[in-house]
């Protein structure tokens, strides 16, 4: 390649094997995800990188050197944020296929500047997933505080995630990647998800709205219609949430009749 931009773009990429190959299991799998990242075939990269490897004369020090990749005189937190914000945006554009100069671009940040923050592709879009669960988790948290009963609590919660999820039209492209489909007695509730969910549970208990031995069928209950809400297609989402809204207004009649017998 011959053109400045496909220069730096070269340096870019190589730069970032060498620097980061030791947190892949070899330097072709390395390769291969970096690639992916810079839009690049593995085997030019794997080029580039032999040809970098090759002994070279030692350049004088220059009088100064900024440190790489991370931009002078802004605050580190500030420039995290703006890069976890560009990728956001990407993945709700384009998914998966969001890419490093995508968000490079996006962020007006260098793909070095990236890396100072985040080693890798991967990295960067599961930092952007937890963002995102933690600003939805404390959302929904928000929305049932004062409430003094089971059916007031969920149903807040149903209001809440409807407004939510009309503020944040992409949520669910974001989430549902990283995010099983949470089913009763089929797949894991999500660690967050669980312990969401639990307190509902047993606030209910205290409160003697349902016993100790519908608690565990309630989690589920609450995590698996609260994350299909999430998951459903926009088109469908408002009559899922009515019908959410009657089951949770419910919730103890709905567990008395549904919540499996004691063994």
């Amino acid at each position: 390649m011959t053109g400045g931009s496909d220069d730096s773009r070269r340096e870019q990429a190589t730069r970032a094997v060498l620097e980061h190959e030791s947190g892949y299991p070899s330097r072709w799998a390395a390769i291969g995800a970096i690639a992916d990242m810079f839009q690049l075939s593995p085997s030019t990269l794997r080029d580039w990188v032999r040809r970098a490897d090759q002994p070279r004369e030692p350049a004088p020090p220059p009088a100064h050197r900024a440190k790489r990749g991370r931009p002078a005189g802004v605050p580190t937190g500030e420039t995290r944020q703006r890069i976890l914000d560009a990728a956001r945006a990407c993945m709700a554009e384009v998914g998966a296929r969001a890419t490093l100069h995508m968000v490079a671009e996006r962020s007006g940040l260098s793909a070095n500047a990236i890396y100072h923050y985040f080693p890798s592709k991967r990295a960067m879009f599961e930092a952007v997933v937890d963002l995102n669960e933690r600003e939805f988790w404390s959302t929904m948290g928000d929305a049932v505080v004062g409430a003094s009963s089971l059916s007031e609590e969920l149903v807040g919660l149903v209001n809440a995630l409807d407004e939510f999820l009309r503020r944040n039209p992409t949520f669910s492209v974001l989430i549902a990647r990283s995010m099983p489909r949470v089913m009763l007695d089929e797949h894991p509730i999500p660690p967050r998800a669980r312990a969401f969910c639990e307190g509902f549970a047993d606030r209910a208990v205290e409160r003697s709205e349902i016993t100790r031995a519908q608690h565990g069928w309630l989690v589920g209950f609450i995590a698996a219609n609260l994350m299909g809400v999430v998951m459903v297609q926009p088109t469908l989402r408002q009559p899922a949430l009515d019908g959410l809204r009657w089951f949770f207004a419910h919730a103890p009649l709905v567990a008395e009749e549904l919540a499996p017998p004691p063994k």
